[in-house]
């Protein structure tokens, strides 16, 4: 099965990269073999960690209590999130904070030592609006503009 094909190709990809002393991230990707729905079996035949991405975790018919509710089942394993806004189930990266997701919520369901790291994936050829989401996403996260 193509499933079975593609955990055998992260298992051969994550020894290369740790061989080199790289973590593989595998993110999940709407239309995929192993959207959010299908990523808990990559997750426990492989030792990759995620990318998750929150705008195609909505694609996948996942609210914020759907991602929160996944990152409280696999935040071990999440070393990266991409911070991607959209108002529907569409891929749009909107501005942080312009879409529908709450990612107050989704934030809380990571533990408190969590350490991975987050990009805001924002679609825009105003650069204005990557500042914004910069200030939102410290003014969410309690921190000032640095």
């Amino acid at each position: 099965a193509l499933r079975d094909r593609v955990v055998d190709s992260v298992l051969t990809l994550d020894a290369h990269a740790e061989e080199r002393g790289v973590e593989l991230c595998a993110e999940n990707v709407p239309h995929s073999v192993f959207r959010t729905h299908e990523f808990s079996r990559l997750l426990a035949e492989t030792n990759v960690s995620m990318t998750l991405d929150t705008g195609h975790a909505r694609m996948d018919g996942r609210d914020a209590g759907g991602i929160a509710s996944f990152v409280d089942d696999h935040a071990d394993r999440i070393s990266h999130v991409h911070l991607n806004d959209t108002r529907g189930t569409s891929d749009e990266h909107l501005p942080f904070g312009a879409g529908t997701i709450d990612f107050e919520r989704v934030f809380e369901a990571f533990p408190d030592d969590w350490d991975g790291t987050l990009s805001l994936e924002v679609f825009t050829l105003d650069y204005g609006y990557v500042g914004t989401s910069k200030e939102r996403l410290d003014a969410l996260l309690g921190r000032g503009s640095d």
